[in-house]
């Protein structure tokens, strides 16, 4: 009690000290992200083809949460994001899915990690939404990160990099990943789910990153 009196936790988004009442990050940084919101997501064509609701621009706070779930194991701000992007996501889908499946993760980089970020915030939306989440899909091999790579190499890079591995048949799916780029990591899971006899498949992403820059 006295060290927390004396170093109190900080908020991972803007370095304020939390009150006891705060896990992670302040009122204030998530209330910018509540803010940042698209009400009805934000339905756009990936480079890939594939169309993807988004839920956040990948920036501020919501970037640094992110970033802070995803390398820091503070899994607990998965909770937060999937109730942030809950209205959104009920809007976009309405009656057009049953199911919610994450876009998984490599069963190496998930032993080396622990846990697979979209997973978190798909379990937690699939409860907000009162429908089955089911991880309908498995990762078949490793691929590079995605980080900084170009929309070809992205593209190349996650090609069959999917199967399905529970049940998929009839099922209208909201496949949910954290961020989206160029659409490639969520259009290569689309086609595995759609191979495995899904009926339907509903694209999203919490946040949208800017694809990199070309170099001139």
């Amino acid at each position: 009690m006295f060290l927390s009196f004396m170093f109190p936790d900080v908020c991972v988004a803007c370095g304020l000290p939390l009150t006891p009442f705060e896990d992670h990050a302040c009122d204030a940084c998530w209330e910018v992200v509540r803010a940042s919101a698209w009400p009805l997501g934000k339905l756009a064509v990936a480079a890939c083809g594939l169309q993807v609701h988004r839920f956040l621009p990948f920036e501020g706070p919501a970037r640094t949460l992110l970033h802070a779930l995803k390398y820091e194991a503070r899994t607990s701000i998965a909770r937060e994001f999937a109730s942030i992007i809950l209205p959104a996501a009920r809007a976009v889908t309405r009656d057009r899915v049953d199911t919610v499946v994450p876009v998984p993760m490599h069963r190496v980089r998930r032993r080396e990690r622990g846990f697979n970020q979209a997973e978190l915030i798909a379990r937690h939306l699939a409860m907000g939404l009162d429908i089955p989440f089911l991880p309908g899909l498995t990762r078949t091999r490793a691929t590079a990160s995605q980080t900084g790579l170009a929309r070809r190499d992205r593209m190349t890079g996650v090609r069959s990099a999917f199967a399905p591995e529970l049940e998929l048949e009839g099922r209208r799916i909201l496949l949910i990943d954290d961020i989206v780029t160029t659409g490639a990591t969520l259009r290569a899971a689309a086609v595995a789910a759609l191979r495995g006899g899904a009926a339907e498949v509903t694209a999203a992403a919490v946040a949208e990153s800017a694809p990199p820059s070309r170099a001139p």
